[in-house]
């Protein structure tokens, strides 16, 4: 499930593809924290953790990842990502109580 991206002649299997357009993702980068929240709240919950989580992939757009963070359900994230998932929660202020966690 990776997608082939070519970028200057190289190929980045390592990396999964973006799980919205390219405009949808361009308009939230974009965005102020208000605006990129209301456009993350369209995304469906499982492609919104996905937004987050590839979004926090990049040094360079973590920060609108930690924005979308707190509008996703945190062990959706977690499931998906795991210490990843975490560290991108802890980023946000969102880890969910341990014992949620442990009980599931």
């Amino acid at each position: 499930m990776y997608e082939t991206r070519v970028t200057s002649q190289k190929i980045n299997y390592a990396h999964p593809p973006c799980p919205i357009s390219a405009a949808l993702l361009a308009r939230i980068i974009e965005a102020d924290r208000r605006g990129r929240r209301a456009m993350a709240r369209s995304v469906p919950d499982e492609r919104r953790a996905e937004l987050a989580l590839f979004l926090y992939d990049d040094p360079d757009l973590q920060r609108v990842a930690v924005d979308i963070a707190p509008l996703c359900d945190a062990l959706i994230i977690i499931r998906k990502a795991g210490s990843r998932g975490i560290a991108l929660l802890a980023a946000a202020e969102e880890l969910p109580p341990i014992r949620r966690l442990s009980h599931r």
